[in-house]
């Protein structure tokens, strides 16, 4: 459509010209200057015109180009996941303690959120919450440690980026790292709510752990997590015991 209104333009600015040279000069004058012009226009025209092909033309096979590579990107993320995905989850089960066990399940979920962030996958807030349940009771099925789980059900859905699933998954994963390894915790409570412009997530237990402030590579690397995707984090001490983990996002 361009094209043609490129066209019609140069036809109508070459006539305009024609007419207006027709006013004050003599008609043979005015079709010498005309024969000049309207092969200009016309050439200019041509190469508007072989321009507007040759990008839209660029255009398409960037698109192709990009379809492929993310076609085969997806192929080898598939092969990956089933491959070593099967091998850890095999070492999941056949661990010989439960701390090795533990590392496997990290292990596998890392692995599961690469792949997510690298053909940014999106997820709901409700399935968020499912994976992180499911994650945490995976992780406390060879312990003690009840697990509460108080989520409302009138919960506001929130789409998520790939980026805040990766640091919110892996802020909880440190989290409750930290409480199997040094609380001694016999409960571990997740919490959510959310309102049109904030969302809170929080995991908490009720051991003996203390936080202290400023110490634990654990901590330094939860905030840098929370602040790439610009999230507060809160990690805290409960009375009388217990340690808290918050995101505000």
């Amino acid at each position: 459509m361009k094209n043609y209104l490129a066209g019609l333009f140069f036809l109508f600015l070459g006539i305009t010209i024609s007419s207006i040279l027709n006013l004050y000069i003599s008609t043979t004058i005015t079709l010498t200057v005309s024969a000049l012009f309207l092969p200009a226009f016309a050439f200019l025209w041509w190469l508007l015109k072989q321009k507007n092909l040759q990008k839209v033309q660029l255009q398409d096979i960037s698109q192709r180009v990009e379809q492929a590579v993310n076609k085969e990107r997806e192929r080898i993320y598939r092969n990956l996941h089933d491959d070593i995905g099967a091998q850890l989850l095999n070492l999941v089960f056949k661990a010989p303690d439960p701390e090795a066990a533990d590392i496997a399940r990290v292990a596998l979920q890392n692995m599961r959120e690469v792949i997510a962030k690298t053909v940014d996958k999106q997820l709901s807030l409700p399935e968020l919450l499912g994976d992180i349940r499911v994650e945490i009771e995976n992780r406390l099925s060879n312990t003690a440690i009840k697990l509460n789980w108080n989520i409302p059900h009138d919960l506001l859905e929130k789409p998520l980026q790939a980026s805040q699933i990766i640091s919110i998954s892996r802020i909880f994963r440190e989290g409750l790292s930290n409480t199997l390894k040094h609380s001694n915790a016999t409960e571990v409570t997740f919490e959510a709510r959310s309102s049109d412009d904030e969302l809170t997530l929080s995991l908490s237990d009720n051991g003996i752990g203390k936080l202290s402030p400023g110490k634990g590579r654990g901590l330094a690397s939860m905030q840098q997590r929370a602040k790439k995707i610009k999230a507060q984090l809160e990690v805290t001490n409960l009375q009388p015991h217990g340690i808290m983990v918050k995101i505000i996002l």
